[in-house]
């Protein structure tokens, strides 16, 4: 069905998406009016439809009928659901018509986090519906904090060496490209002994602010590898086109004019960046790759700073 908007928890912050499945329409809809205005609903009568809304949405909660259909119950569709890329921590809240205490431990041994017996008020459905989502906002804030790094607020060391496992490990199966770049700022001790830590640290967040602006797509990944240096994940990505990138990033940072009188490479605060790319087999391991990426942001310091050095890999 349509997506219903509804008035709810006004003061969470979002407009949570739930995803209501119930054999009755009439039900479903009546459980959509008393969520209120300000939460989105969409609404399946059978486990098929539920199943091709979740492909395609990512929800923020799950109210499920526990008697939904002939050989299909609601946990069996919560299975089904949590396997789904959009939707692996989707809280779920069964609604059964049967008071029984089995049935409950049932469900909450197996992934709901919540049980709810007909008949029951709107009060109650909005108060238990507010709780899981309030605790999923809270898991994800958490999770978040987890894979960013403190003081630039981009990607930490942690995060960028599991995806960069993920991209190379890819990369080698399916053979397509895979651009790695390294970066850091441009004599930047002598930048903390002229102007203070303190402008150090801002310095930091403000390139990473302009260079993680640039880096785009969802599956790009921008991370401060550690002090003043950052790495760049790039998958499907072809050298030329993560040159282009690269350069962006150099010509950007220079056109801040963040001053740095001790600058060897001008006025300015500026960085180098290394970069390679490759597709499968060249790719020995991720660490490797990240290596290879640093011998050119070296060569890049040799040249004279404040400039992209790539290099292609290949098998030869």
């Amino acid at each position: 069905m349509d997506l219903m908007d509804y008035g709810f928890l006004p003061g969470l912050g979002f407009r949570p998406k739930v995803l209501v499945v119930n054999g009755q329409p009439l039900v479903a809809e009546e459980i959509g009016r008393a969520l209120g205005s300000e939460c989105l609903v969409q609404i399946a009568v059978n486990s098929a439809d539920a199943l091709a809304l979740a492909t395609h949405t990512r929800f923020d909660l799950f109210l499920l009928e526990f008697e939904l259909e002939p050989g299909k119950n609601g946990l069996q569709l919560l299975a089904e659901l949590v396997h789904l890329d959009q939707n692996p921590d989707t809280p779920a809240i069964v609604i059964t018509s049967h008071a029984n205490s089995d049935l409950e431990t049932e469900c909450l041994v197996n992934g709901a986090g919540d049980f709810l017996t007909q008949p029951y008020s709107n009060q109650v459905l909005r108060a238990r519906a507010r709780t899981q989502l309030l605790l999923r906002n809270h898991e994800e804030h958490l999770r978040e904090i987890s894979v960013r790094d403190s003081l630039t607020g981009c990607y930490n060391r942690r995060f960028m060496d599991d995806r960069l496992d993920l991209e190379w490990a890819r990369s080698r199966r399916n053979k397509n490209a895979l651009a790695v770049l390294t970066m850091d700022l441009d004599c930047f001790r002598a930048y903390n002994d002229r102007y203070g830590h303190a402008a150090g640290d801002e310095a930091l967040r403000t390139v990473a602010r302009i260079c993680s602006d640039l880096v785009r797509r969802p599956s790009d990944v921008f991370a401060r590898f550690g002090g003043e240096e950052f790495v760049c994940i790039l998958p499907d990505t072809e050298l030329d086109q993560a040159a282009k990138l690269a350069e962006h990033m150099v010509r950007r940072v220079q056109e801040a004019q963040i001053p740095h009188e001790r600058n060897l490479a001008g006025a300015f605060l500026t960085i180098s960046i290394g970069l390679v790319a490759g597709r499968g087999t060249v790719l020995d391991t991720p660490r490797a790759l990240v290596a290879a990426a640093d011998r050119q942001r070296h060569l890049a310091k040799q040249q004279g700073r404040n400039r992209v050095v790539s290099h292609l890999l290949t098998d030869e």
